[in-house]
């Protein structure tokens, strides 16, 4: 906590200084582990409580989780234990850093290739995908009804009518029945072209 609290008021550098020393402790003390965990630990209930430990130690979990690992006397139990607690571990900073990316302020100056960097997010009003422009009286479409009758193929009865951002389509589907359905940009993940096996 002391240590924290210091290299949180000090440089980014340093910060990252220590974050690479912290995981080159980690990486050295877990190829010891490797090595020698069959001489440690011959039998299954030990490794399995040794792996346990090693676990906790190097994501650094907080005490009442390594009572709870102390008390727990069944090694898989154990086991299952520390990979649920991990699992809320990694879940929180993977979700730090998908905000911590989202958030980061671009710098125009540098110039990179790394996946976050060519992230073009998109804020407006949404359109319609390419292929609506190419429907046609006769055409086979897919409709997306509801989560009982999922996707429903028909064929476009008449020439689509486009009002602003909308197509408005008359469509046989192939239960026979007939709807007019507009075709807008905000559902437009309601409608494809017709899969080659329908869902």
């Amino acid at each position: 906590p002391l240590e924290q609290s210091i290299l949180e008021d000090t440089d980014n550098r340093v910060n990252l200084t220590a974050q690479r020393h912290a995981a080159e402790e980690a990486a050295a003390v877990y190829s010891v582990f490797e090595q020698y965990l069959v001489d440690l630990c011959p039998g299954p209930t030990e490794r399995y409580f040794a792996v346990a430990f090693l676990a906790a130690e190097m994501a650094n979990m907080e005490n009442d989780v390594r009572r709870t690992i102390l008390r727990l006397t069944n090694g898989i139990d154990r086991l299952r234990y520390v990979t649920h607690a991990l699992e809320e571990v990694v879940g929180m900073a993977r979700a730090r850093r998908m905000a911590h990316a989202i958030t980061d302020p671009v710098n125009d100056d540098r110039e990179s290739t790394d996946e976050n960097s060519l992230m073009n997010l998109k804020v407006g009003t949404p359109a319609l995908p390419p292929w609506a422009k190419s429907i046609r009286q006769g055409m086979r479409v897919e409709y997306y009804w509801n989560e009982v009758e999922g996707w429903c193929e028909g064929t476009v009865m008449e020439e689509p009518i486009q009002i602003v951002d909308e197509i408005i389509m008359t469509v046989r589907f192939s239960d026979g029945e007939t709807h007019r359905l507009p075709f807008t940009a905000d559902e437009k993940v309601r409608w494809r072209p017709p899969q080659q096996s329908s869902e």
